[in-house]
């Protein structure tokens, strides 16, 4: 299949030689055009961070998802449609939901069903866009457990005999013959990584003659020389019991792709392709392409055509032309099939640390201070706050394992998320990666891809016959949704309004209008072309990467036990639990919405204070209070803060509405005293609902005269020819502050096993300052505080802390 690629960029490389009989873009062109897998088309990775990760049935799950694009970790602002779904672990879905995402960010809640069952579920977060290459989008694991299921209190106990294994994973996918070669590998006694030390024994000679150690997770590396014959194998000791393993069986020809050590050449990270004489002699002039991608997305193809004299083929890749993360060299032959490849992870930008301490306690609060050490521009994360004692927090994956390393290898275990949770290198991550099989995302058809999507939309007919000498349009309105919108029909009697951010549930209303605005009688059809995305659990299948595994059954028995999170002894007093939402004070909750929230806030209700509606004050005063947005009087004009020149025509003037009249000529807020206005104005920053009209943001205005019309217009409206309807398909409307759960714990100590202290959605670490955090005084000696987030440049922060807090007085 032809693709497209619209950049190429070539490596610097040495000892690389080309033929002069074909130009080296001819070459390259020709076989991207015929590789089926190989592509440019940009994709979305996404990470949700939840406020824990078990939970009780009928509690709400608190997220926080960010969506970024795959190349560089920056906020993909193309979709706005996240559909968040919750499946079971056999990949049923269970329900699903549509959140508005702005600039790369959402959070939003989802409850669980008060009847679900105990077990393990799934939180999937996906886009149109992205199943046009994953059949899932990104899973989160959590648990629930429903109180009245007597089935999920018990205990386990179970004898497990633990067998001592090894895999081997060559560098490249393959041992060679007649050459240097590396080798990874990975020990484990039954689940539990060995850390021993293993040699190298010649079988010829009976001695041992090199030596390599495993680290904490079980993993390590060796080098060592494979003659024409393959004399040597694996020994180690463990348990005052030796063991030998055999190694991977030797190919006469092939390829592998080494990596040098974890250092940098001149600024440029440096692999070689290396073969032996054997497959010299069989290739000589053959020519072979060193493709640099990830999930077949194409940064770089290098043609290498085979010289008798060169056994090793050096290529240098300098850090601009690298991934942020896992990044893949495949060894193409002419025939585009694959002779060898190199995973290796580099991290171009090391990650933004913070620091956090206690600094202020008051009688009901605890301050935290949080400093940024490392960078110098606004981060946005999201916090979880728990008792250091919590039993509802098991998976500790992070931002960092889901942009760098997930999304491109079949599966992440623990050791991936711990190493992530500490200071790291580069082959620390490296020694992970290479033990996992890499994922291999299925090529994009362009002539049956789903597109981008922005916003909801609602297309239909009308059912009548049309004049062809008069122009109609529908009229759109939805007070819910603060929209009043028109559309021209066309000659088959279509209408099409798009990007709307319309919430479901909630109504809207259709009339027909002729050329002089007159309301036509009229009904219509309405077509259902959205929905939500039907999702199934892709089955992931294990290793199917070039492993060679031996087992050894090692002398140990273990006792394996399940521990369930409520004891029987808790049962009785939690099985009547009510779970509930407890909101937070209204003064304080205004507050705290106000610290949290930076985005998502699509159309926010401003209440305007009584004294501030005095005929001294102009319209324009009251909107200069307004957070956010300003009336610039020296060019009479309404914009909000930050949006920037992001027009066609570059214009930062935002969509002034009053009364259902749109203003041009914004001086106007001027003349007009603000005791005419009703004591409300809706504030909506992302525009949606407005399209290209609202791009600057769009204030909403009404008047008391048309407030007190407001009634007689509906009784009017319900006569006249207007249709209502019910929307099928919207956005959910997220809760804008934590409603922390409301159940009776048994103890204190119950409350710190089970419980949630704070969630943060949307928490704002700006640079050269400290920044302050309050959380509410409990019964914990100690607190564990999670972030995860991003800057706007793709930078990313993930810490946990476990902060010990005063004593109670």
């Amino acid at each position: 299949m032809k693709k497209i690629f619209l950049l190429l960029l070539l490596c610097s490389l040495s000892y690389v030689s080309l033929s002069q009989e074909k130009n080296e873009k001819e070459l390259i062109q020709f076989f991207l055009e015929n590789n089926d897998y190989l592509h440019s088309q940009l994709k979305e990775k996404f990470f949700l961070h939840t406020n824990k990760t078990t939970y009780f049935s009928g509690e709400k799950v608190w997220f926080k998802g960010y969506i970024v694009k795959d190349i560089d970790n920056k906020p993909y602002n193309t979709t706005t449609n996240l559909y968040v779904n919750l499946l079971s672990s056999t990949g049923n879905q269970i329900k699903s939901n549509l959140f508005f995402v702005e600039r790369g960010k959402v959070y939003g809640e989802i409850k669980l069903p008060e009847n679900i069952k105990s077990g393990e579920y799934f939180i999937e977060i996906n886009t149109l866009w992205n199943t046009n290459f994953e059949q899932t989008g990104s899973l989160t694991k959590i648990s629930v457990v429903n109180l009245k299921d007597q089935n999920y209190v018990k205990k386990v106990e179970k004898e497990v005999k633990e067998e001592l294994n090894i895999q081997f994973f060559p560098e490249g996918g393959n041992l060679l013959k007649n050459t240097h070669n590396i080798v990874y590998f990975k020990i484990k006694l039954g689940n539990e990584p060995v850390k021993t030390k293993l040699y190298v024994f010649d079988n010829e000679i009976g001695e041992n003659i090199g030596e390599f150690q495993s680290d904490s997770f079980g993993l390590g590396k060796l080098k060592l020389y494979v003659g024409s014959n393959q004399n040597k194998s694996i020994k180690l000791n463990y348990r005052e019991k030796e063991y030998r393993f055999n190694l991977p069986e030797a190919k006469d020809y092939g390829f592998t792709i080494e990596k040098e050590e974890d250092k940098i050449s001149n600024g440029f990270v440096v692999l070689r392709v290396k073969t032996n004489s054997n497959t010299l002699k069989r290739d000589k002039g053959q020519i072979f392409y060193a493709v640099l991608q990830r999930n077949g997305f194409v940064i770089s193809v290098i043609p290498i055509k085979l010289e008798e004299k060169y056994e090793s083929y050096k290529i240098k890749y300098g850090k601009e032309v690298l991934f942020d993360g896992v990044n893949t060299v495949t060894l193409f032959d002419s025939k585009n099939r694959t002779i060898a490849e190199q995973t290796f992870f580099y991290e171009k930008e090391k990650k933004i640390k913070v620091s956090a301490s206690v600094i202020k306690e008051t009688v009901d609060s605890i301050y935290l201070g949080l400093k940024l050490l490392n960078f110098y521009k606004k981060v946005n994360t999201s916090a979880s706050i728990l008792s250091s004692e919590t039993r509802v927090n098991e998976n500790n994956q992070n931002i960092l394992t889901d942009f760098l390393v997930s999304p491109y290898i079949k599966y992440v275990g623990a050791d991936i998320n711990n190493v992530f949770n500490k200071d790291y290198s580069n082959e620390d991550v490296n020694r992970i990666i290479k033990t996992i099989p890499l994922r291999k995302s299925k090529a994009l058809s362009l002539s049956k891809k789903k597109s981008f999507e922005q916003g909801i939309n609602i297309k239909g007919n009308i059912n009548i016959v049309l004049s062809n000498n008069e122009n109609y349009s529908v009229l759109l309105s939805s007070e819910e949704n603060s929209l009043i919108l028109t559309e021209e029909v066309g000659k088959d009697g279509n209408f099409s309004f798009k990007n709307l951010y319309l919430i479901h549930p909630s109504k809207y209303e259709l009339s027909l209008l002729d050329s002089k605005g007159k309301i036509i009688p009229c009904t219509f059809n309405i077509h259902k072309e959205q929905g939500y995305i039907n999702s199934k659990i892709e089955v992931r299948e294990k290793n199917k990467k070039v492993v060679f595994k031996t087992t050894k059954k090692a002398e140990v028995n273990s006792t394996v036990k399940e521990h369930f999170l409520v004891k029987r002894d808790d049962f009785t007093e939690l099985e009547e639990v009510v779970v509930k939402g407890k909101r937070i004070k209204s003064g304080e909750a205004e507050v705290r919405a106000e610290n949290k929230f930076i985005g998502g806030d699509f159309v926010r209700t401003v209440k305007i204070e009584n004294e501030r509606l005095t005929p001294f004050n102009s319209i324009a005063d009251i909107v200069n209070t307004l957070s956010g947005v300003t009336y610039v009087k020296r060019s009479n004009q309404v914009v909000f803060h930050g949006r920037g020149p992001n027009t066609i025509l570059g214009s930062i003037k935002a969509l002034v509405i009053i009364d259902g009249i749109v203003i041009t000529d914004h001086s106007v807020l001027e003349d007009l005293n603000a005791s005419s206005l009703d004591g409300r104005i809706k504030v909506n920053k992302a525009g949606a609902g407005f399209g290209s009209r609202g791009a600057n943001g769009v204030l909403i205005i009404k008047t008391k005269e048309n407030k007190n019309k407001e009634k007689t217009k509906v009784e009017l409206g319900a006569k006249r020819d207007v249709k209502y309807y019910d929307t099928d398909f919207g956005y959910t409307t997220p809760t804008k502050v934590y409603e922390k759960e409301l159940i009776s714990y048994m103890s204190a100590s119950s409350e710190r096993f089970y419980g949630t202290i704070d969630w943060i959605p949307n928490l704002d670490l700006n640079p050269n300052t400290l920044n302050i955090l309050k959380i509410e005084k409990t019964s914990n000696n100690s607190i564990k505080l999670i972030i995860n987030g991003f800057s706007e440049d793709g930078r990313l922060v993930s810490e946990v802390f476990d902060i010990i807090l005063p004593k109670l007085k």
